[in-house]
């Protein structure tokens, strides 16, 4: 019995080591979300006014939230680029930090009892 737990230990020890890995290979992480719009200027004159297909833009916003206030921001074209990157590195880490937790709660729960230091 001694043997299996230290083998599980083991295996759940290089899982984790793995998830550290990936984790440190992420660089940028930003959360929230990228939307590309065109707009009408509104005035009367104006082609957008006429033709949905001349709108303005394309525009880049993106909207996180700061605690409980959403904040949107109109961004370039490059800074979209990269924030999109760094929104998927997010996406990726929490993944990440869900899977750590959830073999270290299983490790904790099937070793009952036992030293896992």
């Amino acid at each position: 019995m001694v043997k299996k737990s230290e083998e599980v230990l083991a295996t759940v020890r290089a899982q984790i080591k793995t998830i550290q890995k990936e984790l440190a290979r992420l660089d940028l992480i930003c959360t929230g979300s990228l939307q590309k719009r065109t707009k009408q200027c509104g005035k009367p004159n104006c082609q957008c006014a006429k033709d949905p297909t001349a709108w303005h833009g394309p525009y880049y916003e993106w909207s996180w939230r700061e605690g409980r206030k959403m904040v949107h921001r109109v961004i370039s074209k490059s800074q979209a680029k990269h924030l999109a990157w760094a929104i998927k590195n997010y996406h990726k880490a929490r993944d990440l930090l869900a899977e750590w937790e959830q073999v270290s709660a299983q490790i904790i729960l099937d070793l009952e009892g036992k030293d896992i230091d």
